[in-house]
């Protein structure tokens, strides 16, 4: 693929080839597999489910449920899983991903997906959430050796592998504590190898969240100190969580009183998630300071798919998608659901000629499409509508997708939730953190025969093996007759009306975030831990006026959604350029683009008027850009305090 986020070798983690050898013992460009050797469209596509369970896709399950709350233990593991063709001679590749916090070690999406006990894969089963439900999850960092496990010693605790190597001399999670400045966690390390256990925090990307539930950077815990092996290395100097950890209080559902202490020596994180947000795509993700990059790389990720307020509509009728909202009628049939609802998770890797995962390149590109956990993927459909729920789960770089054989794309959603009419369109083009929700209707070619009957799904902005996506096989029977619809009015958030506080411009550099003055005439970047400049009052509505100087960046805020309002030229300021059809909806993730100003409409609130403050992020979802600190503090500071003491306010 060709980078769309700047070609400069990262500081951070993109070295040369002759640093990367003496770093890495010459891991070299020779060692790399040949993305022509790999078969397409051979193995199925795995499953995972939207807002309905099937037999066909998969679903966690809930740990319990009370007191209208479902609650999760989630655990984070290695283990191996069929990426690349078997039938091709290919082996499994070692993989870290989310399941549940049982003993086994069945993997879900191998062959046919009957729904296991114990299910892991990557992405993960989908969380199902609904409407002003609350969903509690235990996030667990069991990245530890186990008895079920093959290749590794019970009780040893995992390492980055060689091909993903961490670089120590930057701004990252730091549990050694080893600072360029002496001693300490979250710091700028002073280089060297790393060969201690993985730090995690799981964000929920989408999320209205409190600030102790959001997964912040320096949020991170390492695996449990009651194993032997990390409580040796806690004796010997390392922290056990990060300088920002916290969790609820599991009786109230409340921040815990003793952050950023609230550790209880047991690996995990409890969070909050109380969905007082309109329905959409939403996915989990590692946000850990410095390492985001390697272990999402590795698999950590999985879908959080939110709905309506009845758990046990079937239906799809369309209203119930998102609570109170601007609604049209129930529309009999409502939308394609069930085996008909697919997610889709796609992201670029590279790997080895014996499997695993290679990281080396600039920008985090790679030459095989992986699209739910398996390179190029086939997947049968019937000759009726389909709803995808589109994730670019990437590193970097957009994708522009397209449809062979004439189909379109009828966009029903982003990331926000609902659009407010449906938008015909001949591609698809999200960035990474973005999602685009999808009718495509197979049902021109329901009387084709042979591979006719083949459509192929392509990414335009790439290059070589790389514009393969996913291919569909219009050879299934109809199962019945398709009374879903799209109606012509879709159920929305209202636009937001009142009159914004204030217009906060901002600036965008190659791996840098920053402040303006009026008209951004001196623009200044600042580091991840620079103090405080992005102060906002919960409730407040403001204006952001991005202007950005190098490179394309999606920009992603946590905890609210906006409304895109337009963009201009940075020298033609007053000459307003409309946002896409696309982008009509409420958003979380947005592209500002090169020698342009993005604007933005936020109201510091969810879609329910809930106001939560606290220390938040905003940040480029390039991830080589953020661990590269193109990432800033975002403190949102109750009504009526002032930001005088938002320092005091947001510190851990």
């Amino acid at each position: 693929m060709t980078p769309q986020y700047g070609k400069t070798l990262l500081t951070h983690f993109f070295w040369g080839t002759t640093f990367a050898c003496l770093m890495l013992g010459c891991i070299a460009e020779a060692q790399q597999l040949d993305p022509t050797t790999v078969p397409t469209f051979v193995d199925p596509l795995p499953r995972v489910c939207g807002l309905i369970q099937t037999p066909n896709c998969i679903m966690l399950a809930t740990t319990a449920i009370a007191n209208n709350i479902d609650r999760y233990d989630v655990a984070a593991r290695q283990f191996q899983q069929q990426i690349l063709p078997a039938s091709a001679g290919f082996g499994k590749t070692t993989v870290w991903g989310f399941g549940p916090n049982t003993t086994g070690t069945a993997v879900c999406g191998e062959g046919s997906p009957t729904v296991m006990t114990d299910c892991f894969h990557s992405p993960a089963a989908s969380i199902k959430a609904n409407y002003h439900r609350e969903v509690r999850v235990n996030w667990i960092n069991d990245l530890l050796c186990h008895t079920w496990d093959t290749g590794c010693t019970p009780g040893a605790f995992i390492q980055y592998p060689s091909t993903v190597a961490i670089d120590t001399g930057a701004h990252w999670a730091n549990p050694p504590q080893v600072c360029d400045h002496g001693r300490g966690t979250d710091c700028t390390g002073r280089g060297g190898p790393y060969n201690g256990p993985v730090p995690l925090i799981v964000h929920v990307h989408g999320a209205s969240s409190a600030s102790e539930s959001d997964g912040i950077p320096e949020a991170w815990n390492l695996p449990t100190s009651r194993n032997p092996a990390i409580a040796q290395l806690l004796t010997a100097g390392y922290k056990a969580f990060g300088s920002d950890y916290c969790q609820i209080n599991d009786v109230t559902g409340t921040r815990a009183a003793n952050c950023p202490n609230a550790y209880n020596d047991d690996g995990a994180a409890l969070f909050s998630y109380p969905n007082t947000q309109f329905g959409s795509t939403l996915f989990f993700h590692d946000h850990t300071l410095g390492v985001t990059l390697q272990n999402v790389y590795m698999g950590l990720v999985g879908f959080y798919v939110l709905g309506g307020a009845d758990p046990n509509d079937t239906t799809h009728d369309l209203p119930s998608d998102c609570g109170t909202c601007i609604s049209s009628a129930s529309v009999t049939g409502g939308l394609p659901g069930g085996d008909y609802e697919i997610p889709l998770a796609i992201q670029e890797k590279i790997f080895t000629t014996d499997g695993s995962f290679f990281v080396l390149g600039p920008d985090g590109v790679g030459n095989i499409k992986v699209v739910n956990g398996k390179s190029w993927p086939y997947l049968q459909v019937e000759p009726r509508k389909y709803r995808f729920r589109l994730v670019d789960g990437g590193a970097s770089g957009n994708l522009q997708l397209i449809l062979s054989g004439g189909l379109k794309f009828t966009q029903i959603g982003a990331d926000g939730g609902f659009l407010p009419h449906p938008v015909l369109l001949n591609n698809i083009t999200i960035a990474p953190g973005e999602r685009a929700d999808v009718i495509v209707d197979f049902s021109p070619l329901k009387s084709c025969s042979g591979t006719v009957c083949n459509v192929i799904l392509t990414d335009g902005a790439a290059n070589g093996t790389a514009r393969r996506v996913l291919q569909f096989r219009v050879t299934k029977p109809l199962a019945g007759l398709d009374t879903s619809v799209v109606p012509p009015d879709l159920p929305h958030r209202p636009d937001l009306t009142n009159t914004a506080t204030r217009t906060r411009p901002l600036s965008l550099f190659e791996s840098g975030l920053g402040t303006c003055d009026t008209g951004c005439a001196t623009p200044s970047p600042h580091p991840w831990d620079f103090p405080v400049t992005e102060v906002v009052n919960s409730g407040d509505t403001e204006i952001w006026e991005i202007y950005d100087y190098a490179d394309n960046h999606p920009i992603h805020l946590h905890e609210v959604d906006f409304e895109v309002l337009n963009r201009s030229k940075i020298a033609t300021p007053n000459v307003l350029i409309p946002p896409s059809p696309g982008e009509l909806g409420f958003k979380d993730t947005v592209v500002a683009k090169v020698g342009q100003i993005t604007r933005i409409k936020v109201q510091f609130l969810d879609s329910d008027g809930n106001a939560r403050s606290g220390l938040f992020a905003w940040h480029c979802h390039v991830i080589p850009h953020e661990d590269d600190e193109m990432m800033r503090p975002l403190c949102v500071v109750p009504s009526g305090q002032g930001t005088a003491n938002a320092e005091n306010f947001c510190a851990p």
